[in-house]
């Protein structure tokens, strides 16, 4: 059965549509009556009377089918030799809109939202939490993390629960502004004024409340601005930093997502010996790739900011860094850091800070790597460019093989800095 959910009846488009099973979608309303949540709801009698009737009409059809398919002989030769699906559909659908004047409840409000929205996962039971929302950054690592990857691997409730969240936040920053009026504390009644409402607009306090939500305006004005007094107060940033993960070649989390997956242990070998296409449905199917780079870019920070560690005769004295998500949904990081007595080079006059910028350069940043090393395997297979449509801005320049970065670059003796 075909169906599409709209918002109102009276609208042309429809907000869901897809296909549906009836016997199921019965079936499922019948187990969940008996459950916690969903005591005392009624099935409409004439919806599920028109459901029967429905369900064996389209059963009768196929009946008849398939008793006229076998009576054919079996020399006719098809209309359409090979396969008969098409991409042709029929135009029966039933369109209603099942919220249409009624007025939803606050998923702040409603302390079963989440339960009641996702029925596959909680099967109609409430969580046995007294207050969930009230710590509820917990109670989604709890369910992320636990052994049953139900809810990891379901992405509707992912982006359920950061809205929720998203929206506790906001809803208590909303409060903590109202109660910071330099006048007195505000009420409804005065919002609803709209000489306050332009008062609040004008002083950013509905700007203000977004400080603390990720990538929202007011928060990115805060880390651009802090960025710039680093830039200010402590000149130029010594090294930028890329880290990116290679999840694919990190046997520790194959094994890991292998095991939650088909409850079965395997080695280092094996992990890493899987098809790329099983790895890739691995990795990209579970959210604990992000808490395992997490955990590993942590320690490598730790080892990057250790005085005795990689900088040692020039440690790290401040940094910032900012963690994205490329395409494929894998975080990576950007980061400057500023080396304790790092010479600054002065364009004005090169030759008395050229020298010392350079020997800096070459005595953390390599372009070889011996043969005999063990990076020598990573760096040539992770390292080293490949053509892709992205080199090439046309037909012809894939034919003559010209790469749009002009890559490979021409060998230098030598590091110099091109101004």
């Amino acid at each position: 059965m075909k169906v599409k959910l709209k918002r109102k009846s009276c609208f042309k488009q429809h907000y869901l549509y897809q296909n549906v099973r009836p016997m199921l979608v019965v079936r499922a309303l019948m187990d969940l009556r008996h459950q916690p949540l969903y005591k005392g709801v009624e099935i409409d009698e004439e919806w599920y009377s028109h459901v029967t009737n429905y369900i064996q009409a389209i059963t009768e059809e196929t009946e008849l089918l398939v008793s006229e398919e076998s009576d054919k002989s079996d020399n006719d030769e098809p209309v359409n030799p090979g396969t008969i699906d098409t991409m042709v559909e029929n135009g029966d659908y039933v369109s209603f809109a099942p919220g249409e004047g009624m007025r939803p409840l606050s998923i702040l409000i409603d302390d079963h939202a989440e339960e009641k929205a996702f029925p596959n996962l909680f099967g109609g039971h409430p969580r046995k939490l007294k207050d969930p929302l009230k710590n509820y950054s917990k109670v989604i690592r709890s369910e992320l993390l636990n052994s049953d990857r139900r809810f990891a691997a379901d992405t509707p409730n992912l982006f359920f629960k950061c809205k929720v969240f998203v929206h506790k936040q906001i809803s208590s920053n909303v409060q903590i502004i109202m109660r910071k009026n330099k006048k007195e504390n505000l009420r409804a009644s005065d919002v609803a004024n709209s000489e306050n409402l332009t008062r609040m607009i004008d002083g950013d306090q509905g700007y203000r409340l977004l400080h603390n939500i990720q990538n929202s305006p007011s928060h990115l004005a805060a880390i651009r601005k802090n960025t710039f007094a680093m830039v200010r107060q402590l000149g130029h940033p010594t090294i930028f930093l890329t880290i990116s993960p290679s999840e694919s070649s990190w046997s520790d989390l194959l094994k890991i997502l292998y095991k939650l997956r088909h409850k079965i242990e395997i080695s280092d070998k094996d992990a890493l010996n899987l098809p790329y296409a099983e790895k890739s449905n691995l990795i990209r199917d579970d959210p604990v790739c992000a808490t395992y780079f997490d955990q590993r870019f942590r320690a490598l920070f730790k080892l990057i900011k250790n005085k005795n560690g990689i900088f040692k005769e020039h440690p790290v004295y401040h940094y910032f860094y900012r963690v994205e998500y490329q395409h494929r949904g894998s975080p990576h990081v950007h980061m400057i850091l500023w080396l304790v007595n790092a010479p600054q080079f002065d364009p004005t006059k090169p030759e008395k800070t050229f020298d010392a910028c350079v020997t800096l350069i070459n005595k953390y940043i390599q372009c070889m790597v011996s043969k005999d090393s063990p990076a020598y395997a990573y760096s040539k297979s992770k390292q080293t460019h490949r053509h892709t449509h992205t080199c090439y801005r046309s037909a012809k320049d894939k034919e003559t093989n010209n790469c749009r970065f002009n890559i490979p670059y021409p060998p230098m003796k030598e590091t110099f800095i091109a101004l």
